[in-house]
């Protein structure tokens, strides 16, 4: 049985603090995917908690979010890699889907494909709804396409 995991930090469920499209497309995919005999796992992180549920043929992991002094965007993604990692290789799983919305992957490696899904960018919905873009993000995407 093919076993595919999903990580995102939103998710649709009374435990997690927040969620939108990412999440709901991530929930609408992950039911039909079950429903045709497919494992699936869900690793939200930055939670408030670490929890594992069972619930509707999912799996779903909290990763409880981490506070570092120094490099905490880095260390924080390291902490993430290695939970997920643990799990993907004590339940097997084969296949990892990720936004890009986030850029959470970024210094991540993975012994299984990691499929990235296109969202959107910044730059596109400040266009779309004629909206000044944050100087962080002008940054991060000016620095992708360069």
């Amino acid at each position: 049985m093919m076993h595919i995991a999903f990580l995102t930090s939103e998710f649709p469920h009374a435990k997690i603090h927040s969620s939108a499209g990412i999440g709901t497309s991530i929930k609408n995919l992950a039911k039909t995917l079950v429903k045709e005999g497919i494992k699936v796992t869900i690793f939200v992180y930055g939670q408030n908690v670490q929890e594992i549920i069972e619930e509707n043929g999912l799996t779903i992991h909290l990763i409880k979010n981490k506070k570092y002094r120094f490099l905490g965007w880095f260390f924080h993604r390291k902490h993430i890699q290695n939970y997920c990692c643990s799990i993907i290789k004590k339940d097997k799983i084969d296949l990892l889907e990720a936004p890009d919305w986030t850029g959470i992957t970024a210094f991540m490696n993975f012994s299984i494909p990691l499929v990235i899904r296109f969202h959107g960018s910044d730059t596109y919905f400040c266009h779309l709804e004629n909206r000044k873009q944050k100087r962080k993000n002008f940054w991060f995407e000016k620095k992708q396409h360069t």
